[in-house]
């Protein structure tokens, strides 16, 4: 290892904290080499500058200090687009706390940036350490042999079949790509010498073989401390297109190539696009391949300005739409279109000044709208499909629009995608009505601001799916106010609220809420004490992870002389209530939270020992006295006398049966997805799931009521295309044991290729 290590990690943090003046470096001049065109993708890092001072902290709290060294000047092009992508200027405006809106992918990237040690982060993006899996796989390796998307090879099956998709249709409309290689830039090359060493020698060639060494252990120490090391997503989270020809001015000719990072994939996964997202961002990518065809990007001399980077963004989002909604081309079916609306919205930044803006959510959600209307423009039933109506993909269109028809299409559009034409982005507005659509229901969130609103924001975010259902930042005019926003969010799932102060001291003298909008109950509550960040879980069930009963009571003169519990078998006291005066001849209804599985007594006694005149009590299975058919036990309020006791046992399906479905997942268990609805024309989903990282391998059982005597269908879906492999399979039990073959309903191996569907009834 070096020996000057003359600097601490206080200093660095302190020099990383000085003005926006004193951070800047000197440019370094063009050489008059050949630009090299390279469109970078979604999320980029902070990478502060091309002359580079290696400071890197490790374990220690030593601190590697070479000399200063000039970034090889034939990667300028490159690392000036990587460090000005969105995501980079967004840290910069969280910093300055002058943000004016806040995108749910900002949420995310603070989220697993504060999941690091302080400062590491920047020290990573700092010093290009972010940025050497994408100059391996540009300028050292550059092959497809072997290549795999996303950090378990989730993806690779998808996306290569989406690629060859796009060079198909791409070719076959008058435009002259040439091959265009798919490549993936993974983290874990990190580790490997025989990959990094050649990394850094090429971006700093004035290196030392003895500090050229030194650096990559300094990386490993760096990394090992991080969650996920190697994998972590912050690694590689970008995408980018790199033109063919001689980019490095030397006579070596490369192909076009296209990189997906394993970080922008793990993340679009963790957020519950994992389905259709990376086939966006990989369209949208080809897409600029498509504009270097086009001439799009011929003025090199030109300045970028935030305004014509947007443009070409924004028509790069219209043209990945187009060809993924084309039954020419990505074929895509109108759920996953409009998850690539989704997805376009998620990415999208508040960077109006940074000249790598990609454009807002909003403008990049109605580009995807209008590439994909162009697509269907013969489908009147899909358009209103796409627009929130009735679902229908029976009618697709076989015209095709050549590219330059298309770019001129776009450019006519232009001005109404920027401002949001309600013809063609039909988005809802900010729900301040507390009412939802069928199936979801209103909450509401409370918060009272300090004097500095801009620094505050928060999310809310499925736990279940990862659906991030609302993020929202302030400004100063929200300073020292209180705010209320209805989220209309579906009652079955599982969240977490995450709120975020930029500047670490939480919400002076505020405090945050969240209320049921149907019930008024509270779900979550908390002061503004909370300092940098706080998640806090919660569910709109009344009973998260168990379920309700209802006791009805008609009480008579004498309530005071009426008291009850429940009981488990086990001896366990679940409830145990008494009245007072005031509760004289009052209908009492109340819920109590019990356990599925358990034998329950109902017990209740009248001190006088005559009972409930003209009373009675009933239990009801759920929250609902009013079906009949849920009724568990009940009793004649006189019969009573002294004391008086009922056994019950809860069900979670009243009125329907349980059924049980269990899946053997395998190591690739984010490629496995289900959904279970009726077998009609226009059935509702009844339940769905799609598996995350940490399932793999794991034997899951899924709980779903169903109505009795009606068919069923089951979809079973692998993204990968190769079903559930080494073993894998899934089976339908009637109740909630998986021992009795007696209740088997259905046994079907792994063995299904991209997807399967069982027809079954019980």
């Amino acid at each position: 290892m070096n020996t000057n290590k003359s600097q601490s990690c206080s200093s660095l943090q302190n020099t990383l904290r000085q003005s926006n003046a004193t951070r800047k470096m000197n440019q370094l001049s063009r050489h008059g080499h050949k630009l090299l065109r390279t469109s970078c993708g979604m999320m980029g890092f902070i990478f502060i500058s091309c002359l580079v001072v290696l400071r890197i902290c490790i374990a220690s709290g030593a601190t590697v200090v070479p000399s200063s060294y000039s970034l090889n000047p034939l990667l300028l092009d490159l690392t000036q687009s990587l460090r000005d992508t969105p995501f980079s200027k967004e840290l910069e405006a969280a910093a300055s706390s002058s943000r004016s809106c806040v995108s749910q992918s900002y949420v995310w990237n603070m989220h697993r940036i504060n999941e690091m040690p302080s400062g590491t982060y920047e020290y990573l993006s700092k010093n290009y350490v972010t940025l050497m899996p994408f100059i391996y796989k540009i300028y050292i390796d550059r092959s497809e042999e072997g290549e795999y998307f996303g950090t378990n090879g989730a993806q690779t099956g998808e996306l290569l079949y989406r690629h060859v998709l796009a060079e198909d249709f791409w070719r076959s409309n008058i435009v002259s790509t040439e091959d265009v290689l798919l490549l993936g830039a993974h983290g874990s090359m990190l580790k490997e010498r025989n990959k990094v060493i050649p990394t850094i020698k090429l971006m700093w060639p004035s290196m030392s073989e003895t500090q050229v060494n030194d650096l990559f252990e300094d990386i490993q120490g760096l990394i090992n401390g991080i969650p996920l090391t190697f994998d972590n997503p912050l690694l590689s989270l970008n995408a980018l297109a790199a033109p063919g020809g001689d980019i490095l001015g030397n006579g070596v000719i490369f192909p076009a190539a296209i990189v997906m990072g394993d970080g922008i994939i793990d993340k679009l996964l963790d957020m519950g696009l994992g389905a259709n997202g990376p086939d966006f961002v990989h369209a949208h990518e080809y897409a600029h391949q498509v504009q270097f065809d086009l001439g799009v990007y011929n003025d090199a001399n030109a300045p970028p300005s935030p305004i014509d980077t947007r443009n070409k963004e924004l028509m790069a989002d219209a043209f990945s739409a187009y060809f993924l909604s084309h039954d020419n081309g990505g074929n895509m079916s109108t759920p996953e279109i409009l998850e690539l609306h989704k997805t376009a919205f998620t990415i999208g930044d508040c960077n109006f000044e940074s000249k790598n803006h990609h454009g807002t959510p909003s403008q990049r959600s109605c580009a995807s709208m209008w590439g994909a209307m162009q697509a269907i423009n013969g489908s009147n039933e899909r358009r209103n499909v796409l627009r929130g109506r009735k679902l229908d993909d029976t009618t697709t269109t076989t015209t095709v629009m050549s590219p330059t028809l298309l770019r001129e299409s776009f450019d006519s559009a232009l001005h109404d995608i920027v401002s949001l034409n309600p013809d063609i982005c039909p988005f809802p507005e900010e729900n301040d009505s507390g009412e939802c659509i069928a199936e979801m229901v209103p909450i509401i969130v409370k918060l009272k601001l300090d004097g500095f609103a801009a620094e505050t924001m928060w999310s809310i975010k499925s736990t279940t799916d990862g659906t991030t259902y609302m993020a929202k930042s302030y400004s100063k005019v929200n300073d020292f106010t209180h705010v209320s926003h209805y989220v209309c969010v579906h009652p079955d799932k599982e969240y977490e609220f995450y709120i975020l102060d930029t500047f670490g001291d939480g919400i002076l003298d505020g405090f945050y809420s969240i209320h049921n909008g149907t019930t008024g109950s509270l779900l979550v509550e908390g002061l503004g004490d909370f300092g940098r960040s706080i998640s806090v879980p919660f569910s709109l069930s009344l009973c998260p992870g168990m379920m309700p009963i209802t006791i009805n009571i008609q009480l008579d003169f004498f309530a005071v002389e009426t008291s009850w519990a429940i009981k488990a078998a086990d001896g366990v006291e679940y409830k145990r209530t008494s009245y007072g005066v005031d509760d004289k001849e009052t209908n009492v209804i109340e819920t109590v939270c019990v356990h599925l599985e358990k034998e329950y007594t109902f017990s209740i006694w009248d001190s006088y020992g005559d009972g409930i005149q003209k009373g009675y009590f009933k239990i009801f299975n759920g929250t609902s006295i009013e079906d009949e058919t849920a009724l568990l036990a009940e009793g004649d309020g006189e019969s009573i006398r002294k004391s008086a006791e009922v056994q019950f046992s809860p069900t979670l399906c009243p009125n329907k049966v349980l059924i049980t479905l269990a899946f053997q997942l395998d190591y690739y268990s984010v490629e496995t997805s289900w959904s279970i609805k009726p077998n009609v024309p226009d059935g509702v989903e009844i339940a769905s799931k799609r598996y995350k990282v940490e399932d793999r391998k794991k034997f899951v059982t899924e709980l779903v009521c169903i109505q009795r005597g009606e068919e069923h269908i089951l979809h079973v879906l692998d993204t990968y295309g190769d079903g559930i492999i080494n073993g894998g399979g899934f089976k339908a039990f009637i109740g909630q044991s998986v021992e009795d073959e007696d209740n088997l309903i259905f046994e079907r191996n792994g063995n299904f290729g991209r997807s399967t569907s069982v027809i079954f009834s019980v």
